[in-house]
This record gives C-alpha cells, sequence and structure tokens, in this order.
C-alpha cells in the first residue's frame, strides 16, 4: 500500500466519525422520539375507557370490567406496536451501517489498490476483491497465503 499513512489518518478522520455520527442520530435523534410510549398508551387507554363510560350501555350485556378491558387492550396494542416500530428502525441501521462500511472500503480500493489506468472493470469494486487483493480476514485478522 503505497499511502498508508494518509489512508490510516482518513479512515479516522473522515469514514469513521460517518459511522459514528449515523449512530448518533439513530441514539439522540430517532429513538428518543420512542421515549413517550408509555405515557402515550396509558392516555390512549383512559381516554377509550372514558369513552365508551360515557355511551350508553346495557349493564345486563356489558359491565365496567369489559369496558375497562378493552381499554387496556387498545392502549397495549398502542404500546407494542410501537415497540415493534422501534425496534425495526434499530434493525434497519445495521444494513445501513454495513452498506456505509461497505462503500467506505470500496471507496479505499477504488483509489488505493486498483490500478485506474489499467482496471476499470466494475466487477472489481467488489469488498471480496479487496479483501482478495489485501490478503487480510476483513474482521481484522491476517490470512496468510498458506491457509
Amino acid at each position: 500500500m503505497h499511502n498508508a499513512s494518509f489512508w490510516r489518518r482518513y479512515f479516522h478522520s473522515m469514514f469513521k466519525p460517518h459511522l459514528e455520527r449515523t449512530m448518533q442520530v439513530l441514539d439522540q435523534r430517532l429513538l428518543p422520539t420512542f421515549d413517550g410510549i408509555e405515557s402515550e398508551a396509558t392516555a390512549l387507554q383512559e381516554k377509550t375507557y372514558n369513552d365508551m363510560m360515557s355511551m350508553p350501555f346495557d349493564p345486563d350485556v356489558t359491565d365496567e370490567s369489559m369496558l375497562a378491558e378493552a381499554a387496556f387492550v387498545a392502549g397495549y396494542e398502542h404500546f407494542t406496536g410501537m415497540q415493534a416500530v422501534r425496534q425495526s428502525l434499530i434493525n434497519s441501521f445495521a444494513p445501513l451501517l454495513y452498506h456505509t462500511w461497505e462503500q467506505q472500503l470500496l471507496a479505499f480500493h477504488r483509489k488505493e489498490v486498483l490500478h485506474p489506468r489499467e482496471e476499470r472493470d466494475n466487477q472489481l469494486l467488489q469488498v471480496k476483491v479487496l479483501q482478495k487483493r489485501l490478503n487480510v480476514d476483513l474482521h481484522g485478522i491476517l490470512t496468510h497465503p498458506t491457509q
């Protein structure tokens, strides 16, 4: 590698901060929007109960416990639904981070490893080609040509 010092600094000053900012957006901007879902569910449960209690009902067919249970279910479904959306958001960041990391590696690959005049084939822009050229395990363990 011709520019090891440059790339070390570049990875540290450009690539790493981008990944950190991405995680910061998740942690500090997106996930906090879910902090109030428990109180939302409680408020929905109370509103649902009060709305049902304000409507006329036949006490021989329906009692207050049935209305309370229906209100609880409404609040519970809201809470679990929002928890599922929160988890989906977290899960969506795994492929986002991987894609970002992969694009960063391929930028390095294109600019440092490939020979720009001789190697213009887009098929070479793959992580597995970079891995083979560098002869490394991308999880940080060096491999040996004899393995």
